[in-house]
């Protein structure tokens, strides 16, 4: 039985500005993380990574930022036709985004989703910050899963495990801003065993 497990992290908005910042950046998915576990495969051979990687950054004139009505004060749109000033993209690393195989005493198998990257026009900044342990086991002759871990209030951070969305945290809804990427991570996740 193959499970896909798919973690991204994602700015809302098409902008973000922090009050009294000269430039801002652009918002939409900043990393995706996605991984298959072969429970009918033990230990590490059952995890497949299928994608790794971390979006574009593009810097651009705070001119360029408008307000956007009934939003947080750092959820900004971009003027048509701005350009950006600078623009890269974060360098992938083990130390900044990856899943692998881990052993669980309750579980079969487990899989580590781990994300720590920080904006790659500005360096030092403050990273986003997610860790978790997705464990599974066969209990009664059910397959279950159970997800572990903490994260940044700021941006959005979501997992789905399978077909089943298990954490889908929004930082607009939750009232969380760009500071917020600042130690340590506000949100705690402990799911229990769930049916897959």
């Amino acid at each position: 039985m193959n499970v896909t497990i798919r973690y991204i992290t994602e700015i809302p908005s098409q902008a973000v500005a922090l009050p009294g910042a000269g430039t801002g950046f652009n918002g939409g998915r900043k990393s995706t993380l996605e991984a298959q576990i072969d429970l009918s495969v033990n230990g590490p051979g059952s995890l497949t990574v299928l994608t790794r990687s971390w979006g574009t950054t593009r810097e651009y004139a705070r001119k360029d930022l408008l307000d956007v009505a009934g939003k947080p004060t750092w959820y900004k749109s971009l003027r048509p036709g701005a350009t950006a000033l600078n623009t890269a993209t974060l360098q992938l690393s083990n130390d900044n985004l990856f899943a692998a195989f881990v052993d669980v005493p309750d579980a079969s198998h487990g899989v580590r989703l781990y994300v720590a990257g920080g904006n790659p026009l500005v360096v030092p900044s403050p990273e986003i910050d997610g860790e978790f342990i997705v464990s599974f086991r066969n209990h009664g002759g059910t397959w279950q899963y159970r997800v572990v871990g903490s994260h940044d209030g700021f941006p959005s951070h979501r997992i789905a495990v399978g077909a089943n969305t298990v954490l889908d945290h929004d930082c607009v809804a939750q009232d969380q801003t760009p500071l917020s990427l600042l130690p340590p991570s506000e949100f705690a996740v402990s799911t229990g065993w769930l049916g897959l």
